[in-house]
């Protein structure tokens, strides 16, 4: 039941993959703008991009999934920020990265980061945007900080959660929320409640004494609960369909909290392309 409930409360979606380099390199003073190329850094299969995405007339900063027709949103920077305008740049600087808009403070993407300096970054194939020190050691990770999607070999780390958007076109926080709880359990709760027992709407019901679980998707599209030695302890989710190619899976929590009905996919199972 748990199984065939999630299916329809996450939405799963592939693209074609081939074999690339693992990633990018950005160097120190490295810059994007919002309107004059280039826009965004790609990852060496061109499967991810970062950078700026229109929202409107606007634009937000983030990480998609190069999809046609449209791009899909994966990831975005300070998501209840207001959208910036056509002037802003992103610079890649030693103290982290910095969007700058004209008027406006700068603004930090990358969040505190220790320990400083930053060296260089790298938009990868997993659709991580890492930022290493000069060991070429990772000091911060998009992956660490998700909205409300994960890829495949990202986890949901205990204490965390995901959050729907606000629309399919307005990535700002929504009404909903998946907490992957510090107890193990895996819960969904309107936001901005109590997130008590009698809040939630769905769970998994893992919640054991001295069990610390994280949720972790993988690349053949299986959702697992995971223990600290990497141990598979409850499946969440498992693929429906079988798929000869690469893919490239993600798990969003869908802006209603419960399903979602676009081209690529039907009742949030996984799709092929």
């Amino acid at each position: 039941m748990a199984v065939i409930l999630l299916f329809l409360l996450f939405l799963f979606t592939s693209s074609t993959a081939t074999a690339q380099p693992k990633h990018t390199n950005i160097t120190l003073e490295s810059s994007l703008s919002a309107t004059t190329q280039p826009t965004s850094w790609l990852s060496p299969s061109r499967l991810f991009g970062f950078g700026f995405y229109r929202e409107g007339t606007s634009f937000k900063v983030g990480i998609w999934l190069e999809t046609s027709p449209n791009k899909t949103t994966v990831w975005t920077a300070n998501r209840d920020d207001p959208p910036v305008s056509g002037n802003s740049t992103l610079v890649l600087m030693n103290n982290g990265l910095f969007l700058k808009t004209a008027g406006v403070p700068d603004m930090i993407i990358s969040g505190n980061i220790s320990p400083l300096p930053v060296y260089s970054a790298s938009m990868l194939d997993s659709g991580n945007l890492v930022l290493y020190n000069s060991d070429y050691k990772s000091i911060w990770e998009s992956f660490n900080y998700p909205t409300d999607t994960i890829l495949w070999g990202q986890s949901l780390l205990p204490n965390n959660q995901l959050f729907s958007s606000a629309s399919e076109t307005d990535h700002s926080t929504g009404g909903f929320q998946l907490s992957m709880q510090t107890d193990s359990n895996l819960v969904l709760y309107p936001k901005d409640t109590g997130n008590t027992p009698g809040d939630a709407y769905w769970a998994t019901g893992t919640n054991k004494p001295g069990n610390t679980l994280r949720l972790q998707l993988y690349q053949d599209g299986s959702l697992y609960l995971v223990n600290a030695t990497g141990y598979n302890t409850s499946i969440v989710a498992r693929r429906a369909v079988a798929n000869n190619g690469i893919v490239i899976y993600r798990a969003t929590l869908n802006v209603d909290g419960i399903s979602a009905c676009i081209p690529t996919a039907s009742h949030g199972a996984v799709s092929q392309q």
